[in-house]
């Protein structure tokens, strides 16, 4: 029996300033086709995953997923469609439930377990001029919330995504097209919530996680523009608190900040092993109308 997939169009609005609006990556895409001459460990393109909160039908929270091609390593042919032709990943649920909307022209999705060992296979039409750079996917479940952890998953080979890049052109080879695949090593840390509330002149950031497995800590980045640097402002490392049976609850003041200027924060969760996961960001700006009404 064939799978049903339901293609909606839908106008997503991130609003970022209250709730946890986490982003997964990016991953890098770093190995080639094994029938390609090209390197492993070159980053050809990446891969986000982010959260869509209350953006579904329902109020139920989506995942964005976006394939971007380093066109510094992967240089498109001048005149040749280039992009994404393919890509795969896999989902943790029930794959019947998942709702893809926003989908490029002419672009199709395919949901079995064993196409191409991924759970989600989705292609552009064979005519080159429909590749995606960057590609862009918005996915709903039917009747639950979606977390961005769901679509970072390994398949049998270790993989948790796979994208056939074509219309390029590396160090001077011949190769015009080829598969990249990347995994990655995440945190053992849940995190339930990350927010950050206003105040006069100070920013004051709390955030509560329902597990943690080795965390070491957290360090606090700041920024002035949401793609803009984000520099650690925590002095030393914030001690985790928690273990793998209870979370704990964290809060942290910046007072380094203007009125009426808003400021953007990520929150790195840090194990005791070195790896670490960026969380947000979510933004605020500081009034000092919020010192008159604490």
């Amino acid at each position: 029996m064939k799978k049903r997939i339901l293609i909606l169009t839908l106008c997503f609005s991130l609003i970022c300033a209250s709730k946890l609006c986490a982003t997964i990556g990016p991953i890098p895409l770093n190995e080639a086709n094994s029938s390609s001459m090209l390197p492993d460990g070159e980053i050809y393109a990446v891969v986000t995953v982010s959260l869509l909160p209350d953006a579904c039908p329902g109020s139920y929270d989506g995942v964005r997923l976006v394939v971007d091609v380093n066109q510094n390593i992967l240089i498109p042919i001048p005149g040749a469609p280039f992009g994404v032709q393919k890509f795969g990943f896999n989902y943790s649920g029930n794959l019947d439930e998942l709702i893809f909307s926003g989908l490029p022209y002419k672009w199709s999705v395919k949901t079995n377990q064993n196409l191409s060992e991924f759970g989600v296979f989705m292609e552009a039409a064979y005519d080159t001029k429909f590749r995606q750079d960057p590609l862009t996917v918005d996915i709903c479940n039917c009747c639950a919330d979606l977390t961005e952890g769901d679509f970072v998953v390994k398949n049998t080979n270790g993989y948790v995504f796979a994208a056939h890049i074509a219309g390029f052109t590396y160090s001077g080879t011949t190769e015009t097209s080829s598969a990249f695949f990347g995994t990655v090593e995440t945190t053992l840390i849940e995190l339930a919530e990350f927010t950050v509330k206003p105040g006069n002149k100070k920013a004051t950031l709390m955030w509560k996680t329902a597990s943690e497995i080795d965390n070491a800590g957290f360090n606090i980045y700041r920024a002035e523009s949401l793609d803009g640097d984000y520099v650690k402002i925590n002095e030393s490392l914030i001690i985790g608190e928690g273990s793998s049976t209870r979370g704990a609850t964290y809060a942290f003041v910046d007072r380094d900040v203007q009125n009426r200027k808003t400021y953007y924060y990520k929150l790195q969760d840090i194990d005791l092993e070195g790896k670490s996961t960026f969380n947000g960001p979510v933004s605020t700006t500081p009034r000092w109308i919020y010192g008159i009404l604490k």
